[in-house]
């Protein structure tokens, strides 16, 4: 503080500190959640990580905030085993979306489309996403450390991003959700 006392009063000082830790405790446990969805990976035969985006039609938008989260979860528990999710708004329109690092052993499909980065983009074979286009996907490669490091800082980036507040959030497949709790007794 003694550096910035004759700039910023005290509190100030302080809340900007607080706000720093915050974030960076946010970090910690995002890649806490990452490393368990990657244990779970280990377990769990043929599955892949992605990273995908949920967009919204104007009408579910329309909804009451919790219809609309309620649906989104239900279709994220009924593709993935494991889901990290977290509400986000675009820059330009601020339009509300939700970014997500999900595990699944579905089926996928590759798609003609790339990313902004040239990453081949895909999407799940089962297509039953009612509440705006069909979300494309993109594998994980925890392979390349580079790589893990990007989609990790590319999650923690979006789950901790001023605009996300405190949308973040950790979805569970009921039956592994199960799977948690009996290892838990054990």
């Amino acid at each position: 503080y003694e550096n910035f006392k004759e700039i910023i009063p005290k509190e100030i000082y302080n809340k900007i500190i607080k706000g720093k830790l915050r974030r960076k405790a946010k970090r910690y446990r995002v890649d806490n959640y990452i490393t368990k969805m990657l244990k779970l990976r280990n377990v769990i035969d043929k599955s892949i990580v992605v990273f995908g985006t949920l967009t919204l039609k104007d009408e579910i938008l329309d909804l009451k905030e919790n219809t609309y989260i309620r649906k989104i979860h239900n279709y994220l528990k009924s593709h993935y085993d494991m889901v990290i999710l977290n509400k986000d708004f675009g820059k330009k329109n601020e339009r509300e979306h939700y970014h997500y690092i999900g595990l699944t052993h579905e089926p996928i499909e590759e798609t003609e489309k790339k990313s902004r980065c040239g990453i081949k983009l895909y999407k799940l074979q089962k297509q039953d996403y009612n509440l705006g286009f069909e979300p494309t996907i993109e594998i994980v490669n925890f392979e390349d450390k580079k790589k893990v490091r990007n989609y990790l800082l590319k999650l923690n980036n979006h789950s901790t991003k001023n605009t996300t507040k405190s949308r973040f959030r950790v979805l569970y497949n009921p039956l592994i959700k199960i799977f948690f709790e009996y290892k838990k007794e054990i």
